[in-house]
């Protein structure tokens, strides 16, 4: 699994990706009318951009490509590729006739699901889907009751995580359970029923740093506990996982 810089980032696009509405594919499946796939330039970190018509990758590993693809938010959703295909990185340009008149968000769902026939048609990808039961965690409330900062006047959406520290702005509860599943490196199901937006800074000891070495900052746990009245429980949930049942590295251009 990715580690360190490379998973924060990515899981950074993955959260951008999941706010998008759940696209749909009930039509022939969507594809690009070009793509152009090669191993990956000398670029620090990754990136994405999802622009209607067209769709730029820098630097990535199949395996977020694929959890970018299909919205796979929590730790364990994917399952079954082999260890190239978590280490390789590529970049993909791609492009597609795209109706103006379509919104930016739509868009963009378009393109991922270009993005599953691309995997398909240039990585031979062939996946199932399957409900397995797996230790994680249940974001739960608190015994004294949620306590969540409401929205300033004005407020957009805008993300920004670092080690130790959470910063969603205009954030449902549900994404914040995905950014806990990157950080704590387990599923994490929300179970608050809390709807709505909210902002959240949060500071806190990353899980894996040296306790010789203290930062001052409580635990993940606490910080939850005492600043949202939300908890961490864990448990065995059911997790909608994609199974990988063959890839290759992509074809030529």
């Amino acid at each position: 699994m990715q580690t360190g810089f490379h998973s924060r980032v990515a899981f950074f696009l993955l959260l951008f990706l999941a706010l998008l509405p759940a696209p749909s594919q009930t039509q022939p499946p969507l594809e690009f009318d070009v793509a152009s796939i090669k191993p990956a330039k000398d670029f620090p970190g990754q990136r994405v951009r999802n622009n209607p018509g067209s769709l730029e990758i820098s630097n990535m590993e199949p395996t977020t490509m694929i959890r970018n693809a299909y919205r796979l938010v929590m730790e364990g959703q994917l399952t079954g590729f082999p260890s190239w295909a978590d280490k390789d990185c590529f970049d993909i340009e791609a492009t597609a006739d795209e109706d103006p008149a379509i919104d930016l968000a739509e868009a963009r769902q378009r393109n991922l699901l270009r993005l599953q026939s691309l995997l398909v048609s240039r990585f031979q990808l062939r996946t199932h889907w399957e409900d397995k039961m797996q230790h994680g965690y249940v974001l739960a409330i608190g015994k004294k009751g949620w306590r969540l900062k409401p929205l300033q006047p004005g407020s957009k959406h805008s993300t920004s995580q670092g080690r130790g520290r959470l910063v969603c702005r205009s954030c449902t509860i549900s994404t914040l359970a995905g950014f806990l599943s990157n950080i704590v490196q387990k599923p994490v199901q929300d179970d608050t029923g809390i709807q709505g937006l909210y902002d959240l800074n949060l500071a806190f000891e990353p899980p894996d740093a040296d306790p010789s070495v203290g930062t001052g900052l409580p635990s993940l746990f606490t910080t939850l506990s005492e600043q949202l009245g939300l908890k961490l429980e864990p448990r065995n949930i059911l997790v909608r996982t994609l199974v990988i049942d063959h890839i290759e590295r992509p074809s030529s251009n």
